[in-house]
């Protein structure tokens, strides 16, 4: 279904366009149909992409220094262990889809709440199923 217009008399019109108003993390979010015209802006998600550049850091930092335990360096950092452990999954997800994050090109209803309760798959195809790329 595409949008519809409709005169109502001279200084007004009446437009009505399909959509779905969903609640994600308690903020209302609208979703288009999926054959709407997309935008061609991008939606860089800053919570998202910190939360990989975290992921990385916490990775490098764990190769430099192989004593360290995920316990002492989630409490050098000052973060819970369970946060520590679902940030530094995201080291496992495809190189592709990163990259069209850190471009803002990801889904618009893509958030990092999905990663974090999400497993991710093992295959990266999995992943671009699941994430919806």
């Amino acid at each position: 279904m595409q949008a519809q217009y409709r005169q109502i008399d001279n200084e007004t019109i009446s437009i009505f366009i399909p959509m779905q108003v969903k609640k994600r993390g308690g903020a209302a979010m609208v979703i288009l149909p999926t054959n709407a015209p997309q935008s061609s802006k991008t939606n860089h998600d800053q919570k998202l992409i910190k939360a990989f550049a975290k992921a990385h850091k916490w990775q490098q930092m764990l190769k430099k220094d192989n004593r360290l335990t995920l316990a002492h360096l989630a409490d050098k950092e000052n973060v819970a262990i369970s946060y520590f452990s679902k940030i530094l999954r995201l080291n496992y997800v495809a190189p592709d889809i990163i990259t069209t994050i850190l471009d803002g090109k990801q889904p618009r209803s893509l958030k990092l709440q999905d990663f974090m309760t999400k497993p991710i798959p093992h295959l990266w195809q999995e992943q671009k199923e699941m994430f919806g790329f």
